[in-house]
This record gives structure tokens, C-alpha cells and sequence, in this order.
């Protein structure tokens, strides 16, 4: 099914200019143009977008993003190289959580601390 890039903007929470320079950068492989020069998205581009924003939002630096995209337009001799990617940055997202987890728990010590201090200043304040 085709897709304008507004409705493409839509599905996936990207920014036109977004959309409009990963195509630009090569973050995105080349989407169809129509005979007026318009992008035509199919589900294929909306899969690669919501691909890319999952790494990005997971911390992998553009430059890894388009080497990852040009060795998945390679084709399969560079399956093992994008599986060692992939692999690499999952390590980094577990590693990521761990520390996340962490500073969790942190936040959520202070939240009860400060909240037994709370009590305590409501139960002075009634006799």
C-alpha cells in the first residue's frame, strides 16, 4: 500500500524534514518517487523507519546506522557483519538498562525516604 510522506510522518511520529534527511543521509535506502517527483513510502519503508528510530532511540550513533543500512543493501554476503552489529548493540542497550535500572531504584529510595519524612512532619503537625 502506498504511503504519502505526511501519512508516513504520522504512522511512525518522525518529522518530515526527519523522514526527508535519513532518505538525504542514507539513513533510509531510497524510497519510489511518483511521476511528479513525490516520495511513494510502502510498508517496507515504514518497517526500515521504524527500524532506524528503534536504534536511534537505543543510542546507536548514525554513522553505525548507515553502514548498517548499506551492508542490508549488500544483500546477504554481510549477514554476519550485521548480526555482530546488532549483536554489539544489544550488549550496549542490556548495559544501558542495567544503568537505568540503577538510577530506578535510586529514584524510587528517595521517593520513600522523602516520603517517611513527609509523614512524620504531617504527623507532628497534628497533635
Amino acid at each position: 500500500m502506498p504511503y504519502t510522506i505526511k501519512e508516513v510522518s504520522e504512522k511512525t511520529g518522525l518529522t518530515i524534514p526527519a523522514i526527508r534527511y535519513y532518505e538525504t543521509e542514507g539513513i533510509l535506502p531510497p524510497v519510489a518517487r511518483n511521476e511528479s517527483g513525490n516520495r511513494v513510502f510502502k510498508d517496507g519503508d515504514i518497517e526500515w523507519l521504524n527500524l532506524i528510530c528503534c536504534l536511534r532511540s537505543t543510542g546507536m550513533p548514525v554513522r553505525h546506522i548507515k553502514k548498517f543500512v548499506r551492508m542490508c543493501l549488500e544483500g546477504d554476503s554481510t549477514i554476519n557483519q550485521r548480526i555482530t552489529m546488532l549483536v554489539e548493540h544489544e550488549k550496549y542497550v542490556d548495559e544501558q538498562l542495567e544503568t537505568l535500572s540503577h538510577y530506578k531504584n535510586a529514584i524510587a529510595w528517595k521517593i520513600n525516604y522523602f516520603s517517611g519524612i513527609k509523614k512524620k512532619i504531617e504527623e507532628r503537625g497534628n497533635p
